[in-house]
């Protein structure tokens, strides 16, 4: 991600929480976050070093993002981010078939 610093990649960010309410049990929280690469100068050199990634923004989902087919929910997650630019999603398990291009 540090090649192309415009690069922005969002994903579901499955966090455990304390309940909010006083019982000491723990649930589990979505959240769709956007993150992007940071570059951090090290302090003996004026190399930069990659740092974690930044997030740009995080938000609380009601539940659980998948569901049924995975696939167009986990790309429906990250619409919210894509608003006034260009978007292309890309299938992991694309094989390569020349009638699916």
């Amino acid at each position: 991600m540090t090649t192309y610093p415009s690069l922005r990649v969002a994903f579901i960010d499955e966090v455990e929480e304390p309940r909010k309410d006083r019982s000491k049990k723990i649930e589990k929280v979505y959240y769709s976050a956007l993150v992007k690469a940071t570059l951090a100068k090290a302090d003996d050199s004026a190399e930069p070093v990659q740092s974690l990634d930044q997030v740009i923004y995080r938000i609380k989902l009601p539940g659980p993002a998948i569901l049924g087919e995975g696939k167009p929910e986990n790309q429906n997650h990250a619409i919210i981010f894509t608003r006034g630019e260009g978007l292309q999603t890309i299938d992991m398990n694309q094989e390569h078939y020349m009638e699916e291009a």
